[in-house]
């Protein structure tokens, strides 16, 4: 099965406060005025915040689990607006699969637009050449 997820990204994110407000567990990749403990902001007070939802549902295909996430983004958008966030993404990854289906509609092609997240899909292929 494909991993799906939704990161957010922005100058002065706060990602503990956004998960409170979404009710969602985030895993924390940074935190703005923490100090980082690795990277280029090393020993520094980070200026952006970064967090990842892990979207999980072993019932459904990648199609439906892509629909749902964008109806997800929909029930949260005044909260993500009011975040002014820079970046969000739709991840996911289909290494180590064979085969994998994503159908999406024009529909949500463009309710991808309108809320600004963009869709990045990662493969890799599970042959190991000689």
């Amino acid at each position: 099965m494909a991993e799906i997820y939704l990161r957010f990204m922005a100058n002065g994110l706060q990602p503990s406060e956004l998960a409170k407000d979404l009710n969602v567990p985030l895993e924390i990749h940074a935190e703005a005025g923490v100090i980082a403990t690795k990277g280029r902001y090393k020993g520094q007070p980070s200026p952006y915040g970064s967090a990842i939802y892990d979207i999980k549902d072993p019932e459904k295909n990648l199609t439906q689990l892509v629909e749902d996430t964008i109806a997800k983004l929909f029930e949260w958008i005044k909260v993500l607006r009011d975040y002014k966030l820079d970046k969000i993404t739709i991840g996911i990854n289909t290494f180590g699969l064979s085969d994998y289906e994503l159908n999406l509609s024009n529909s949500s092609l463009a309710d991808l637009h309108f809320i600004g997240v963009e869709l990045a899909i990662y493969s890799a292929s599970n042959k190991i050449e000689p």
